[in-house]
C-alpha cells in the first residue's frame, strides 16, 4: 500500500511550521503542516494505513488530522492563492514566508511514506507532499492602498 496517493481540497490548517523551526513538538528542519480532515475520510485513511491524530474537545466532539511533512523527499510544488486566484510559485527559500500568512484553507496532494513507523503498537505511514495550494486571506490594508506582494521575484535563500 505504501506510495498511495491522496488529494484533499478545501480544508484548513490546524497548525504549521513552514519554516522548519524547532519547538517543542518539532525538530530542526521539520517543514510540515497538520489539515483538518472530515470522519469519514479520515476513517478511509486510517485503514489504509495512514496516521491520523484524533482529539475530542469538552463536548465529545472529534477533530481529525494529519500531519504532511514537506522536502524531506525531494520538493514539492508549493502556490499561494491570492484573493484574485492567481497561483504564484513558491520555492524552498520562500516557504517560511507562509508561517507569517493568514491561510484560508488548502488543497493539497500527497503520498505515503514507503516505511512505516510504529506509534502506540501500530505501524502507520507518514504522508509527504507533492503539491500545495495555500489559499491566503490578504492585507486589507494592502488592497486598499494598492500594494501587492511581488513574491515570485522573492529571492530569499535557506538561511534567511
Amino acid at each position: 500500500m505504501a506510495g498511495k496517493r491522496t488529494i484533499i481540497n478545501g480544508v484548513p490548517v490546524k497548525y504549521h511550521n513552514f519554516a522548519g523551526v524547532k519547538t517543542d513538538y518539532n525538530r530542526e528542519g521539520d517543514v510540515n503542516f497538520e489539515i483538518i480532515i472530515d470522519e469519514e475520510t479520515a476513517l478511509n485513511m486510517m485503514e489504509d494505513g495512514w496516521y491520523i491524530k484524533i482529539n475530542e474537545d469538552d463536548l465529545g466532539r472529534k477533530e481529525y488530522r494529519i500531519k504532511i511533512r514537506l522536502g524531506e523527499f525531494g520538493d514539492p510544488q508549493v502556490f499561494i492563492i491570492g484573493d484574485d486566484g492567481k497561483a504564484i510559485p513558491f520555492n524552498r527559500g520562500q516557504w517560511k514566508r507562509i508561517d507569517r500568512m493568514t491561510i484560508s484553507y488548502v488543497d493539497v496532494e500527497f503520498h505515503q511514506s514507503r516505511k512505516t513507523f510504529m506509534h502506540d503498537g501500530h505501524e502507520y505511514y507518514s504522508a509527504y507532499a507533492d503539491n500545495l495550494f495555500v489559499n491566503i486571506v490578504e492585507n486589507s490594508l494592502y488592497k486598499k492602498y494598492g500594494i501587492a506582494p511581488d513574491y515570485a521575484d522573492d529571492e530569499m535563500g535557506l538561511d534567511d
